[in-house]
């Protein structure tokens, strides 16, 4: 097993190391945009009613949840969200798929990470969909498609309508079998990276 980057191969893997994980100090303008709608919304206690076609949450014991509280508890890390900002503009993504919108937060960083791609995001609840809608609007987000569906009926649709699949993030239903079975779907689709398809089935437990 390699012991540093200078040990690997494969030329993909290595940049990825080096250009990617290993340059800690490369930053962006667009994360101090989005760090400060981020700040917002852990300051936004708007209520509103979760309808929740997954796994359900370990954190949270009903279905009423303040904005504030989802962005601690259901989405992603600062750093997570900026890792997959990195991963799209790494690999120049064109068609992004992300399962389960919440906030709409991590769908921010997507798409201000290419102003070319297109970023197809599926939320089964309706609340969060409408939250999310209304956060792209008021950023002025032009590349965000939001499909108010469940994974299992607007996935496999979607998937037959795009070109192809170059990113997939997987951030809902987070149970082994429904997460297994969105994976195979994106391999189907004969998506350009599989190695980053697996990378983002890292998607934070609501």
């Amino acid at each position: 097993m390699a012991k540093s980057a200078h040990g690997i191969h494969s030329p993909f893997v290595y940049k990825f190391i080096t250009e990617l994980l290993e340059f800690h100090n490369e930053d962006y303008y667009q994360f101090t945009e989005l760090a400060e709608v981020r700040k917002q919304l852990s300051k936004n206690n708007t209520v509103i009613e979760i309808t929740d076609f997954g796994a359900g949450s370990k954190v949270f014991k009903d279905n009423k949840r303040k904005i504030s509280e989802l962005v601690k508890h259901g989405t992603s890390k600062r750093k997570f969200s900026e890792l997959y900002f990195k991963l799209v503009n790494f690999t120049d993504s064109q068609f992004i798929v992300e399962l389960g919108t919440s906030i709409g937060l991590n769908a921010l960083y997507l798409a201000k990470s290419n102003s070319k791609s297109t970023i197809y995001t599926l939320e089964g609840c309706p609340e969060l969909a409408k939250f999310s809608k209304k956060l792209f609007e008021k950023q002025n987000i032009k590349n965000i498609y939001l499909i108010n569906d469940t994974f299992e009926k607007a996935f496999p649709k979607l998937l037959n309508e795009i070109p192809k699949l170059d990113f997939l993030y997987v951030d809902g239903n987070h149970n082994y079998e429904s997460t297994l079975k969105y994976f195979k779907l994106g391999l189907e689709k004969n998506i350009t990276t599989p190695f980053l398809c697996l990378m983002i089935l890292i998607g934070t437990r609501k």
